[in-house]
């Protein structure tokens, strides 16, 4: 697979580039081979609550609204069949609640990994926090299922 390494704080992620279907012992099930087909970044914060899921969850809020995804519609695929890599980088990532990261996919299956990164800035008065996440995901297709879907129709 590949893998990024963040600059500010030398944490190495990996991204799968294929994986393998659970083995049945029978011919007839494919490998899957999951192809990255979008990647977006995003920014989020939390001013005053200092919650790092929160910043988060307004990360990845984001990074989606850049754009709208239609790949899988594109390649006649449903996009419950989205592999969504999710990467948030805080700098509390003990503090951020991974499920509530991933509910806010609207379809799609989501992974989330959270490492150290992120910003936190005090606030000019000197109580608190300015909590910041950086967010950055990838979209995996399963292109052995997308041929197979073209040639049987």
């Amino acid at each position: 697979g590949a893998s990024i390494t963040c600059a500010a704080t030398g944490i190495k992620s990996s991204y799968p580039q294929t994986t393998k279907r659970p083995t049945t012992g029978k011919k007839d099930t494919p490998p899957v081979a999951l192809k990255p087909m979008v990647m977006e970044f995003g920014t989020g914060a939390d001013i005053r609550g200092q919650d790092y899921t929160k910043a988060a969850v307004r990360a990845l809020q984001n990074a989606l609204r850049h754009n709208s995804i239609s790949i899988a519609d594109a390649l006649g695929m449903e996009r419950t069949d989205m592999r969504v890599k999710i990467l948030i980088g805080v700098a509390k990532p003990q503090e951020v609640d991974t499920s509530a990261v991933a509910a806010v996919l609207p379809y799609g299956q989501a992974e989330v990994e959270v490492v150290e990164g992120g910003l936190d800035t005090p606030l000019e008065s000197g109580e608190g926090l300015v909590v910041m996440a950086n967010a950055g995901l990838t979209v995996y297709l399963d292109m052995d299922d997308a041929h197979t879907e073209r040639g049987a129709s």
